[in-house]
């Protein structure tokens, strides 16, 4: 798969892994169970336990309400303030964004990964997939 970096606490890039990532990998696909309607964040992949980290490597998001625009921010969990991974992505309509990552979006470790809308609008679902980081 070649190397993999994540950005560095400076603003500079730091070696992850090389090689092939499946070495010490295991592949996951997840989706939130509740659509996610409102700013409430829902569920979108679970912790994966003490000193894994996920690694995200593709995401589509979909909105079920033809009438309205869903505005999605995916998070982690981490405590305090979340960690913005992603949007926030406006959907208007029935409609789908999907993003592949290369590199990877890398979580902090073992914090989950959610979903929230920026206003109670829409009625959307986040499926991530990638793998956890088993190293």
């Amino acid at each position: 798969m070649g190397t993999i970096r994540e950005p560095g606490a400076s603003g500079s890039e730091s070696l992850i892994r090389s090689g092939n990532l499946t070495d010490a990998a295991t592949p996951f696909v997840s989706a939130n169970a509740t659509l996610i309607t409102d700013t409430t964040a829902r569920a979108i992949k679970a912790a994966p336990g003490a000193g894994k980290r996920l690694l995200i490597t593709g995401m589509t998001i979909s909105n079920a309400t033809a009438a309205e625009t869903s505005d999605i921010t995916i998070q982690d969990s981490a405590a305090g303030t979340p960690v913005i991974l992603f949007g926030p992505a406006a959907i208007t309509g029935i409609g789908v964004i999907h993003r592949d990552f290369s590199p990877p979006i890398i979580t902090a470790a073992n914090v989950a990964v959610n979903g929230k809308a920026t206003a109670a609008t829409g009625d959307a679902t986040v499926t991530i997939w990638g793998f956890v980081d088993d190293g």
